[in-house]
C-alpha cells in the first residue's frame, strides 16, 4: 500500500493553491515481472486565474511489465471525475457567488508509458501519452529520481 500527498502554493495570487492525494495498491510488484496497481486520487485548485475550485477524483487501474533489466512498459485505464467552479471576472462581477458558472465532467483516459532506468531503481527517464474522447491527447518526457 502506497499513500502520497502534496501541497502547493501558485504564483499569481496570494489564496491559489493546488493539492492532491493518492493511495495506491499494488497487487503484483516486481522489477522484471507484470505488476498490476489501483490506484484512487483526488485533487484540488482553488483561486487560480478565473477558476474559483476544481476537483478531479479518479479511479486508476494500471499494468506494467519489465522487458529488459532497464526498460519497463506501463498502461493504464483511469476514470476521471471532474467539478468546477468559475470566479466572477469581468462580465460576472454583478453576479453573486451561487449565480457563478459551474460545471462536471467526467471521462476515462487512456495511457501508455515507456520508462528506461539506466541507474536502477533511483533515476527514471520515461515518455508517456493519454489520450481520451478520440481526440485530445497529452504527450509528455519526464525524469523522475527515488529519495
Amino acid at each position: 500500500m502506497d499513500f502520497g500527498g502534496s501541497l502547493s502554493l501558485l504564483q499569481g495570487s496570494k489564496k491559489a493553491m493546488q493539492g492532491g492525494l493518492h493511495a495506491q495498491w499494488t497487487m503484483f510488484e516486481g522489477f522484471q515481472l507484470p505488476s498490476i496497481a489501483l490506484r484512487l486520487s483526488r485533487s484540488m485548485l482553488t483561486h487560480y486565474q478565473e477558476v474559483k475550485s476544481l476537483t478531479t477524483d479518479a479511479a486508476e487501474l494500471g499494468v506494467s511489465y519489465g522487458i529488459v533489466r532497464y526498460v519497463i512498459l506501463s498502461a493504464s485505464v483511469r476514470q476521471q471525475w471532474e467539478k468546477g467552479e468559475t470566479q466572477a471576472r469581468g462580465d460576472f462581477l454583478s453576479l453573486t457567488s451561487s449565480e457563478l458558472p459551474n460545471w462536471s465532467d467526467n471521462k476515462t483516459v487512456y495511457s501508455w508509458g515507456l520508462n528506461i532506468s539506466p541507474f536502477t531503481p533511483f533515476v527514471q527517464i520515461g515518455l508517456e501519452q493519454s489520450h481520451w474522447d478520440g481526440r485530445t491527447q497529452v504527450s509528455l518526457a519526464k525524469l523522475s529520481f527515488l529519495l
